[in-house]
């Protein structure tokens, strides 16, 4: 609840948000995708919780997931990165690459966080379009 404005306002008009992460935080990513349908946004996700419920997976299956994972980037408005605590493993960080590459709004949940905790601290305005700018600069 505490960021749903935040959210809304961060997202504006942009309604397809994929979510991405280490597939580590299924509850989180079955918070997030709730939360944001709530809201009413598109939301899609990972097809599977390899990490989270031990699935093994062959290195072909692992590659058409990650496939059909860049489609689901390439047709949202907006990225959001679960990056729990500022973890982010190598196919999300790839996932990144791809989601700049083409020209996606990257944001990221831990940054997110932070922007709302001083709003929070310091009754300001949550600067969340300064996320974005901030994680892409060299």
């Amino acid at each position: 609840e505490i960021c749903r404005d935040n959210m809304l306002r961060m997202m504006k008009s942009k309604r397809i948000v994929c979510l991405c992460g280490s597939t580590k935080f299924k509850k989180e990513f079955d918070y997030w995708q709730e939360a944001l349908a709530r809201m009413d946004f598109v939301v899609l996700s990972v097809s599977s919780y390899t990490h989270a419920d031990n699935v093994f997976m062959t290195e072909g299956s692992k590659m058409a997931f990650d496939k059909l994972h860049f489609e689901r980037i390439r047709l949202a408005d907006i990225v959001l990165v679960l990056d729990q605590q500022g973890y982010m493993g190598e196919s999300t960080r790839r996932e990144m690459e791809f989601a700049r590459v083409e020209g996606k709004r990257v944001v990221f949940l831990s940054e997110l966080m932070k922007k709302v905790e001083e709003s929070l601290i310091y009754g300001t305005a949550c600067p969340i379009d300064d996320i974005e700018r901030e994680k892409s600069s060299p």
